[in-house]
Order: structure tokens, then sequence, then C-alpha cells
């Protein structure tokens, strides 16, 4: 992950991340517009522009496991129906 954090990836494919402040997941190009109105939830900006596929979420976002596991469920979903 640029910027000095950290990432997991499963079949050569980036899931997710974790950076100073938040959990970068990869939840595809269409659904960021819906996920960005949820709580804690916002978007992933490198070298000042959006990345499209993923967004940030905020620890308040995956504190509790079940919030965790939704998340990287959601991630390896996506990750695993890219070609």
């Amino acid at each position: 992950m640029v910027g000095g954090g950290l990432s997991f990836s499963v079949g050569g494919r980036m899931v997710c991340g974790v950076t100073a402040t938040a959990l970068a997941v990869r939840v595809g190009a269409d659904a960021v517009p819906a996920l960005l109105a949820e709580p804690h939830v916002g978007p992933m900006v490198l070298g000042g522009r959006q990345v499209r596929a993923f967004v940030l979420v905020e620890p308040a976002g995956y504190a509790a496991d079940a919030g965790l596991a939704r998340w990287l469920r959601r991630g390896l979903a996506v990750a695993a129906g890219l070609h």
C-alpha cells in the first residue's frame, strides 16, 4: 500500500490494507457511491485522486469483530470476482 501502510492480497489482488488511520477495503467501483453514505466510510485518496474501487473505513466502523468480518468478506468477494 502506498504511503507506508500494510496490505493483504489474495491471488495477487489487493483485498484490504491498513493505514495509520483507517482500513482500506476493495469494494468495487460500482459500490463506492453507496458505501460513502455509510457511517465511518470515506473515499480513498492517493496522490490527490480518489481510488475508484476502494473505500477507507474509520476504526469505529470495524472496531467490533462483526464489523471487521463484514468488511473483510466484502473485500475478499470483490477480489475473487476480478478477472
